[in-house]
C-alpha cells in the first residue's frame, strides 16, 4: 500500500513540473505576434521620420533656390524683354549666367549643385525645377501672357522622383504699381521692389 501511494504522488508531480506541448506552442505564437507588431511599429516610425526629414530638407532646398532667384532684377538689366525666359546668348544650364528672374523659367536640374555649378556632396536623388509666369494683378493667381508687372515664381523639389516640396513667391516690377492702382484704386499696395530700382 505504501508503494502505491508513492507512485500516485510521483505521477501527480510529473504532470505539474513542466509545460505541456500545447502551452509551449501557444506561448511561441503569442511571442511571435508581439515581435511582429513591434517590428511593424518600429518600421512605420522609421518611415515616418524619413518622410518628415525629406519634407524639411525639401522645404529648405526650395527656400534656398527661391532666395537666390529673388535677389535678381525683375527684368534683364542689359536687354529688357517682355517675354519670359532667357535672352539671346544666355546659357540654358548655368545658373551663374542668369541675370534676371525669368531666366530661371523652365530650369530643371536632376542633381543639386551650387549657383557656380559645383556639385553638392550627399544630395543624390534630389532635383529642383522652376517656373516663372506673369500673373493677373486682379487675383495674383491667373497666368497671363502680357507683363502685368507681377511674376509668380514656383520652385518644385522632388526626391527620387517623388514630390517633396513646392514654394511660390510673387515679385513685382516697375509697372506693377501702376497696374495695381488701376485694379485697386483705394488700396495702398505693399510690394517687394526690384533691387535695381532702389
Amino acid at each position: 500500500m505504501h508503494a502505491r501511494r508513492s507512485s500516485k504522488r510521483d505521477s501527480t508531480r510529473g504532470r505539474l513540473d513542466g509545460f505541456s506541448m500545447v502551452e509551449v506552442v501557444i506561448s511561441i505564437f503569442v511571442v511571435s505576434v508581439l515581435i511582429t507588431a513591434s517590428l511593424n511599429t518600429v518600421g512605420a516610425s522609421v518611415k515616418g521620420t524619413k518622410q518628415i526629414s525629406s519634407a524639411a530638407q525639401g522645404a529648405l532646398l526650395a527656400q534656398e533656390l527661391m532666395s537666390e532667384i529673388l535677389t535678381l532684377p525683375y527684368v534683364d538689366p542689359d536687354a529688357p524683354s517682355l517675354t519670359i525666359g532667357k535672352e539671346l546668348g544666355e546659357s540654358s544650364t548655368k545658373r551663374e549666367d542668369f541675370d534676371d528672374i525669368d531666366d530661371y523659367d523652365g530650369w530643371s536640374k536632376a542633381s543639386l549643385e551650387n549657383r557656380d555649378g559645383t556639385a553638392r556632396p550627399g544630395m543624390t536623388g534630389w532635383s529642383r525645377t522652376v517656373s516663372v509666369v506673369y500673373v493677373s494683378a486682379a487675383d495674383l493667381v491667373t497666368p497671363t501672357v502680357v507683363d502685368t508687372g507681377i511674376k509668380r515664381i514656383t520652385v518644385r523639389v522632388t526626391f527620387l522622383t517623388k514630390f517633396v516640396a513646392e514654394l511660390c513667391a510673387l515679385r513685382s516690377g516697375p509697372a506693377a504699381l501702376q497696374v495695381l492702382k488701376k485694379v485697386y484704386p483705394k488700396a495702398t499696395p505693399v510690394l517687394v521692389p526690384d533691387p535695381e530700382v532702389i
